[in-house]
C-alpha cells in the first residue's frame, strides 16, 4: 500500500502572528531621588551603535564569530542559526531593530548590568524590546534577548536613563512569582495551555501561535489515520535570566525558551518532508525522512510578572523565535520491534 509524502507546514517555524499594529508605549517618568543609573546616555547610545555595527558588517559575510563580539545568549543562538540558513540558501538576513525610543540602564556597583532599549518601530514593523548585558567590567555589553512587542500590548512606564531600572535577582521575591519561576510557568503554559497554569498567564499570540502550529501540524499529518504522531516539548534552555524592575514595582523578565516539534511515523512507507527553511540544517540528501523529523527553535520571550500585592495575570509582552536545529531518522531506526506487516491494518 503506497503511503503518502506528509509536509511539516512552514507556519510551524516562525511567528506570523505579529500584526502591524503598533503597541502602547507610555512615557517614561523621572524621579530625582532615584540613584544614577551606571551609563549615561552618550555611552549607551554608543554600545547600541556599535553593536548593530557589528551586525551589519558580519551579515556581509555570515561571520559568526564576529557576532560573538557582541551578542550572547538567546540572541546569539538564534542569530548564528539565521546566518547558517542564509549563507546555506544565499540569502540575507534580517537586520535587529536597536533604534531608540525608550532608553534605560541598570543601576548600582554589582554585576551582571543591563540596557534596556525600546525600538520606535516603524511603518508596518512592530517595536523591538532588547537587553544588552554585562557580566563584568572587562566585557563588553552584549545583546542576549530582542523580541518585537505584540500587536496592542502595552508596556508599563520605564524608568528614564538618567533614572536607571533596579536589576532585579531571577530569585528575587516582591512579584507574584520570582522571575526564575515565573519563565518555569510559562513553560508548563506552553506544553499544555489547558492544563495547571492557564489560569496563571493571559492568552498572547506566542502561545496561540504554538497551539495553531501543533494542531496544524497534527492536522496534515494525519491524512492517513494514525499514520504519524506529532508532540510538542517546550523546555527552559540554559540562558541566564534578566528582570528589571519597572515604576509600578512590575518586573520585566526577559528570558528564553526551546521548544521542539517532531513527527514520528507510525505507518512503515509514509514519508515526510521538511520545509525549506528547515533543510539548511538537515542537508539536501536528508530532507525527506521515513522515520522521525524534528525541529527545534528558539523563542526569545519577555513577560511581565506583577508585583505580589496585584491580583493580575502574568503576560507575555513579546516574543522572538527563530528555528536552530533539525534532526532526520529513517524508519529502521525508530521501527518498533514487531512493525505491522504492510497492508494488514
Amino acid at each position: 500500500m503506497k503511503r503518502k509524502t506528509i509536509a511539516a507546514a512552514a507556519a510551524a517555524l516562525s511567528i506570523s502572528l505579529l500584526g502591524a499594529c503598533s503597541a502602547s508605549i507610555p512615557a517614561v517618568t523621572y524621579d530625582e531621588k532615584q540613584p544614577v543609573a551606571n551609563l549615561n546616555e552618550a555611552q549607551a547610545e554608543r554600545i547600541l551603535s556599535q553593536t548593530t555595527k557589528v551586525m551589519l558588517d558580519s551579515a556581509a559575510n555570515k561571520d559568526i564569530e564576529a557576532l560573538k563580539t557582541r551578542l550572547s545568549g538567546a540572541a546569539l543562538a538564534m542569530r548564528t542559526a539565521q546566518y547558517q540558513v542564509a549563507k546555506a540558501t544565499n540569502t540575507n538576513v534580517a537586520p535587529v531593530d536597536l533604534s531608540t525610543d525608550i532608553l534605560s540602564d541598570t543601576i548600582g556597583p554589582a554585576y551582571p548590568r543591563g540596557i534596556l532599549n525600546i525600538s520606535k518601530g516603524g511603518e508596518g514593523q512592530l517595536p523591538t524590546i532588547s537587553l544588552l548585558r554585562t557580566e563584568n567590567s572587562l566585557e563588553n555589553y552584549k545583546l542576549s534577548n530582542y523580541s518585537r512587542l505584540f500587536s496592542g500590548v502595552t508596556v508599563p512606564s520605564v524608568p528614564k536613563l538618567k533614572a536607571g531600572v533596579p536589576l532585579v535577582a531571577p530569585t528575587a521575591t516582591g512579584y507574584r512569582f520570582t522571575p526564575r519561576d515565573a519563565v518555569t510557568k510559562y513553560v508548563a503554559y506552553l506544553s499544555d495551555q489547558s492544563g495547571k497554569e492557564k489560569d496563571t498567564f493571559e492568552t498572547d499570540p506566542f502561545a496561540e501561535f504554538l497551539k495553531s502550529s501543533l494542531t496544524n501540524l497534527k492536522q496534515a499529518a494525519n491524512q492517513d489515520k494514525d499514520a504519524v504522531e506529532v508532540t510538542l516539548k517546550v523546555e527552559a534552555d540554559d540562558n541566564p535570566i534578566t528582570a528589571v524592575q519597572l515604576n509600578n514595582s512590575d518586573a520585566l523578565v526577559f528570558a528564553s525558551v526551546k521548544y521542539t516539534l517532531t513527527m514520528k511515523v507510525k505507518l512503515e512507507g509514509t514519508k515526510l518532508r521538511a520545509p525549506e527553511a528547515v533543510v539548511p540544517f538537515l542537508g539536501a540528501d536528508k530532507a525527506e525522512s521515513t522515520g522521525l523529523l524534528s525541529i527545534t527553535s528558539v523563542a526569545s520571550v519577555v513577560l511581565l510578572d506583577p508585583a505580589k500585592d496585584k491580583s493580575d495575570k502574568l503576560k507575555a509582552l513579546g516574543a522572538e523565535t527563530v528555528v536552530v536545529g533539525a534532526e532526520n531518522k529513517p524508519w529502521q531506526d525508530i521501527a518498533p520491534a514487531n512493525p505491522t506487516p504492510e497492508g494488514n491494518n
